[in-house]
């Protein structure tokens, strides 16, 4: 059931994801075309405030024209990065909260149809209060909810961002 690459052609080179086109050999000999954008991965954070509130995050997301709530979450900046650090790098970026202990919840992959990212989950405890530093292009507002909160928004559609409702249910199984 593998297909093995024949050849690859980079279709576009961005600074967040690239676009190849590979042709590939199908398992009954014959040959098909596979369009694959590459992605780094990225880091979804779980936070939970010693008040027992999850931070989650609100901002603009360009792509569909809207803004959303959402867990705080980033991009790895390399393939070598370490997926713990980079966790704990975008939670006090986009919210300023300093995580005193993080943990591996699991991991899953966005799009895999068309996309190699591959988020990590992590869920931050014993939290601190420091200072948010987003990114020049980043605008974001830190949201504090407690888990019914979280939940009722999720039941009426007030939250239907994928990365968010994964980790939702990770969560669950904590």
């Amino acid at each position: 059931m593998e297909e093995k690459t024949l050849n690859s052609q980079i279709i576009y080179q961005g600074s967040v994801i690239s676009l190849k086109v590979d042709e590939v050999s199908l398992p009954d000999g014959k040959k098909g075309q596979r369009e694959v954008i590459t992605h780094n991965g990225g880091v979804v954070i779980i936070a939970i405030t010693p008040e027992q509130k999850l931070v989650l995050v609100e901002q603009f997301r360009y792509s569909i024209g809207q803004k959303l709530l959402e867990f705080p979450a980033g991009r790895l900046n390399s393939l070598q990065e370490n997926p713990s650090e980079a966790a704990k790098r975008e939670l006090q970026e986009e919210t300023g909260y300093i995580a005193g202990q993080i943990k591996l919840l699991s991991f899953a992959y966005s799009a895999p149809g068309f996309c190699s990212e591959k988020l990590y989950f992590y869920l931050a405890t014993n939290l601190q209060q420091g200072l948010a530093c987003p990114d020049e292009d980043e605008f974001v507002n830190t949201v504090l909810l407690t888990k019914q909160e979280l939940s009722e928004k999720i039941k009426t559609g007030q939250i239907n961002d994928c990365k968010t409702l994964a980790g939702w249910a990770l969560l669950d199984k904590v």
